[in-house]
């Protein structure tokens, strides 16, 4: 990660261009496994807009473009420029409050990024490393066992026992943890670390935060606004109606005064008692753009980080937690090693294509919004790995390839759209989406059916699994039931 970076800068005034290269910091500092810390230096071209507002330039030359437009000249230039998104994977656009980008030039989810005038140099300078560094993110498989010690010893050392969000406006979601930030820097996802720590046992989690967040982008920032249900507009007002008895007209109560009185505009008649001549007035909401009226308009979420739209119920649920370090974290440092059998350890690096913790809620969470809204069944099991601390203790040389084994033997004969993440040391998690329970069962007695034709280069006097399913049922309040139906399951089914 030593090379420098190169940043496009595209805006209408020189005078701009030179404030951007002036709050922009020379030289990033990167977190480097090996080496430790790193200054990356950043490179800079800019581009002055001409009349003609069209541009040439070399494809992939550039790591990020800053585009930074007023006004219309934002969607003129970006729509005779469409080449620029294709050949440049980061771009952060800078823009005036209420400009709307393009539809095709919504941005893309982990590499672009929106700057709204007017916004603090470190914000400016925040979102411009993130999204330097998205395209060279460290993967976690490069994190070895060492580093993730140091990271301990470093907070054990602090006194610190507890790793916990901190809220920032700036940060895509609205947390990020400092703490992990300090020690692997911008390019790591700190979630990613956190789940894989807490499915080595050292870390235990806990709700900290729940948010929704965008269903396209993930963005945190959302607006809730009230529109009109027949056609979505915001123009529209509270008025009251009073409708007359006699020939059923109903109407604003403004269209039925004159002066002192109360007359009807499509008869002509004067009302006097209300029940009797008409009945009092009601407020209701009226469409200027339609002319509907309603009793209550509807409420709509915009994402004012992709603009897109959409239904409160429609958004996704964001579940932010914080970790507790737990004793066999202190044991793991003083002895300077990872204690136990980690099944994460195991199959990430004979590259099984096994998710992470994160993922897997993540779609967990995506599945259960279908089965809300479109009745599509979706669910999962617990697959419990009995013993393997006791395997790791007798036959050492024979415990990761017993635990690949059984991995194959459990996934060989799902289907490509279910999920198989780690959970805990111990355990995995299968997401099956489009399943009822009575499918996932049968899939149980499958697991089992392949488990037991393995030979083992040891013996076996117990069941090498214990697994659970759990179902989506109309009468959940959400994911976490579904995730306490599976686990109080596994804990019986282990109980025997």
């Amino acid at each position: 990660m030593t090379e420098q970076r190169s940043v496009l800068i595209i805006c209408e005034f020189a005078a701009e261009s030179r404030y951007i290269k002036t709050i922009l910091p020379a030289q990033l500092q990167a977190f480097q496994l090996q080496a430790g810390p790193a200054q990356i230096p950043i490179t800079f071209e800019e581009i002055i807009l001409s009349q003609s507002w069209g541009i040439n330039f070399q494809a992939n030359r550039f790591d990020l473009a800053i585009i930074s437009l007023t006004g219309d000249v934002t969607s003129e230039f970006l729509e005779k420029n469409s080449l620029l998104r294709e050949n440049i994977r980061n771009i952060l656009f800078i823009h005036d409050h209420g400009a709307v980008l393009p539809q095709s030039w919504t941005p893309r989810v982990n590499q672009d990024d929106t700057l709204i005038r007017p916004f603090s140099e470190s914000s400016f300078r925040l979102r411009t490393e993130q999204l330097l560094f998205a395209q060279h993110r460290v993967q976690l498989n490069e994190i070895n066992d060492q580093t993730i010690l140091d990271c301990l010893d470093s907070l054990l050392e602090k006194g610190i026992d507890r790793i916990e969000p901190v809220a920032n406006q700036q940060e895509h979601q609205g947390h990020y943890y400092p703490l992990i930030a300090q020690h692997f820097g911008l390019h790591l996802s700190a979630q990613d670390v956190l789940d894989h720590m807490t499915g080595l046992g050292l870390l235990h989690k806990k709700l900290f935060n729940r948010m929704r967040v965008c269903n396209v982008c993930d963005a945190y920032n959302l607006a809730f606004r009230e529109v009109c249900p027949t056609c979505k507009s915001l123009d529209f007002t509270n008025k009251s109606l009073i409708k007359h008895l006699a020939c059923g007209h109903n109407g604003p109560s403004t269209t039925f005064r004159n002066g002192s009185e109360l007359i009807c505009p499509a008869c002509s008649t004067q009302l006097f008692e209300p029940g009797v001549d008409f009945i009092e007035p009601e407020d209701v909401f009226h469409c200027s753009n339609c002319d509907s009226l309603f009793d209550d308009p509807n409420i709509e979420v915009q994402c004012l980080h992709c603009h897109h739209s959409c239904a409160p119920s429609e958004t996704n649920e964001l579940f932010v937690y914080s970790y507790d370090i737990l004793p066999i974290a202190h044991d793991a440092v003083h002895s300077q090693n990872l204690v136990g059998l980690q099944l994460d350890t195991i199959l990430r690096n004979q590259d099984t294509g096994i998710y992470s913790q994160s993922y897997f809620l993540h779609e967990i969470k995506r599945e259960y919004a279908r089965f809300q809204r479109y009745h599509t069944p979706v669910s999962m099991i617990y697959v419990r790995i009995n013993n393997l601390e006791q395997i790791k203790a007798q036959y050492p040389e024979h415990a990761n390839m017993y635990v690949r084994n059984i991995f194959v033997a459990i996934t060989s004969f799902l289907r490509t759209l279910d999920i198989t993440a780690i959970w805990n040391r111990e355990t995995l998690a299968v997401l099956l989406p489009a399943t009822d329970l009575l499918g996932a069962q049968a899939v149980e007695q499958r697991m089992r059916d392949s488990i037991a034709m393995l030979d083992h280069p040891f013996p076996r006097d117990h069941e090498d699994i214990t697994t659970c399913a759990a179902a989506a049922d109309p009468r959940n309040e959400g994911v976490d039931d579904i995730l306490q139906a599976a686990e109080y399951g596994l804990r019986e089914n282990i109980k025997g």
